[in-house]
């Protein structure tokens, strides 16, 4: 049967990878050294029985009361020690924040509109979530190598288009932010984006046991008076009544709220909220079902 308090020290194994610094207070006398190395292979430290110098109990061949002895100051050394390296990262985590503070600042004052815009998108919560996505093709959820190049030149405001031409909208000439590369409408690449999220959502609301319908509502009254209000149309959503999510894709970007964007973050999506609830309510409301645009 293995040894239970040799195995309970052999698992964490970090302090043999750490540099002796004397300036840093890590660093051992060749004795103390010695004694910790008896310790960590369960060597016996001292004979089973010897009567300890400070509260004169007999002390165990494994070196536990030698070191929780409270009538000693090794136990508050320790303890004291190990508060100041804490405090110590605290404060160099709270100062390196600083200073990440102070450079995104400089940066962003020294931007334009359109970088200001991007820059408070891309430091909104979640925004880079995607970058620690574990990659995995089965779920969609990959990039080719040539994909992942031009979306780190996107995040980090690098020209993704060399100042070529749009293949699908003549003269027009791609700006170096990659704003008319993503919202272009006579691509597919806008619809296929919008359906892949109304797809997500859908999925989302089924694995909770939801009813979901996905692009309802068309021709909901024998007039066709009511379009299409929703994406995702989920029953029994709140009090018996369904609600209608209405995905829309915004960019911070498009001219009509860059304004907006580049001085607040979500500015685009807010405004976007705004319009389908505009265009959107007074339709929910008489079928009876609620509109949940992003944001809400």
């Amino acid at each position: 049967m293995p040894d239970c308090k040799l195995s309970l020290r052999l698992k964490p194994m970090h302090g043999f990878k750490v540099q002796p610094s004397p300036k840093l207070g890590l660093a051992l006398m060749p004795d103390e050294a010695q004694v910790i190395l008896k310790w960590w292979l369960g060597l016996p430290l001292t004979p089973e029985g010897t009567p300890c110098p400070l509260c004169h109990h007999n002390m165990d061949a494994w070196g536990h009361h030698m070191l929780t002895c409270r009538s000693g100051g090794d136990v508050i050394t320790r303890h004291n020690q190990l508060r100041d390296c804490i405090a110590d990262f605290c404060h160099k985590k709270a100062l390196s924040a600083k200073i990440d503070d102070f450079q995104f600042n400089q940066l962003f004052n020294s931007s334009s509109l359109a970088d200001r815009a991007r820059l408070l998108s891309i430091t909104s919560p979640h925004a880079s979530s995607w970058l620690s996505v574990v990659p995995s093709e089965g779920l969609g959820l990959h990039l080719n190598p040539d994909q992942f190049q031009v979306a780190i030149k996107w995040w980090l405001g690098l020209d993704t288009s060399g100042g070529s031409l749009c293949s699908l909208c003549p003269d027009t000439v791609l700006d170096p932010l990659g704003h008319h590369a993503s919202t272009c409408k006579r691509g597919r690449d806008a619809v296929f984006r919008h359906n892949r999220l109304r797809d997500v959502v859908a999925e989302s609301c089924r694995l909770a046991h939801l009813s979901v319908k996905v692009e309802a509502g068309n021709n909901l009254t024998p007039d066709h008076s009511h379009t299409r209000p929703a994406d995702v149309l989920v029953q029994n959503w709140s009090r018996g009544r369904p609600a209608a999510f209405d995905i829309c894709v915004t960019s911070p970007l498009n001219t009509l709220t860059l304004s907006e964007a580049g001085v607040c973050a979500g500015a685009a999506a807010q405004a976007g909220e705004v319009r389908k609830h505009s265009a959107n309510d007074d339709k929910c409301g008489d079928l009876g079902s609620v509109l949940c645009p992003p944001g809400d």
